[in-house]
């Protein structure tokens, strides 16, 4: 949707997108809360976690309680 310039205002210009990451939440609460972290992560933490060398999950579970 992106890559054919039909998506938000933000990436419509910035192709070519792909997606490196995904995960499933039980809540949206829960998936908002998660982007929110890790968005303030640092790169090379973000990286990590994208070369699965972190778990997203053990890493939320720690840092948001």
């Amino acid at each position: 949707m992106h890559n054919e310039g039909k998506g938000a205002k933000y990436t419509r210009g910035r192709g070519p997108v792909s997606l490196v990451f995904s995960h499933e939440f039980s809540t949206k609460e829960e998936a908002m809360r998660t982007e929110y972290w890790f968005k303030r992560l640092p790169r090379t933490k973000k990286e990590r976690i994208i070369a699965k060398e972190l778990n997203i999950v053990d890493l939320t579970a720690k840092e948001l309680c």
